[in-house]
């Protein structure tokens, strides 16, 4: 049986981005934002954003941090 040694939420969140193309684009094309979804280790949130991490450690260190704008942040939820 897995034991916890320490709880910590992993969490869902579908999230906007810019998106960006190269070379010569038609102007009439349509461009849209990308639509993003990320799972990981929750880290901390603020007013203006929340940070997920790939990995924490069981003193607390996290490993490949990503913050992402509230505004960015289209729906969260807890997974574990």
């Amino acid at each position: 049986k897995l034991r916890r040694k320490f709880a910590v939420p992993v969490v869902y969140v579908e999230w906007v981005d810019s998106c960006v193309t190269d070379g010569w684009q038609c102007r009439q094309k349509n461009w849209t934002v990308a639509r993003i979804r990320s799972v990981g280790v929750f880290v901390r949130e603020t007013k203006e954003a929340i940070t997920l991490s790939t990995s924490i450690s069981q003193h607390g260190s996290t490993n490949n941090p990503m913050t992402i704008p509230r505004v960015a942040v289209l729906r969260m939820r807890r997974l574990l």
